[in-house]
């Protein structure tokens, strides 16, 4: 079984529907409970609002979800002139760990981090399965 998934959608708020949908039947494909796939949407919404927070029109959101060791693991990502590529400003959000998304992730999942580098910024984070181990 294939365990793992891509998206890429532009860098809107009409674009986290997207996103929580294909997290959620990416997670059911993992046999997560309905409660696990409940705390991945959000979970995955709180991060693509957060990234978008602040940012000007234009770039992407990205997304990966895998299934490994009991777990799914998501990354969000926004690039191109949202993330900053172009002004060369520094990429949104600044200090995540201060906001209430971040609050939100560390209530939900495990593993949270920030990634920043010269083309994106994302917030990575997994969330353990109370089902049971993920086939590899």
């Amino acid at each position: 079984m294939d365990t793992h998934i891509e998206l890429r959608v532009p860098a809107r708020l009409s674009s986290i529907h997207l996103l929580r949908t294909v997290v959620a039947s990416a997670a059911a494909r993992f046999d997560a409970s309905v409660d696990d796939i409940d705390d991945l949407r959000i979970a995955v919404t709180e991060a693509a609002s957060e990234l978008l927070a602040g940012a000007p029109e234009g770039g992407w959101l990205g997304m990966v979800v895998r299934g490994a060791n009991g777990a799914v693991h998501v990354s969000v990502t926004l690039s191109g002139p949202a993330a900053g590529d172009r002004r060369g400003d520094e990429p949104q959000p600044a200090a995540p760990e201060q906001s209430l998304a971040w609050q939100v992730l560390l209530a939900l999942a495990t593993d949270v981090r920030f990634v920043r580098d010269a083309r994106l910024v994302g917030l990575e984070f997994a969330k353990p399965m109370a089902a049971g181990p993920v086939a590899p």
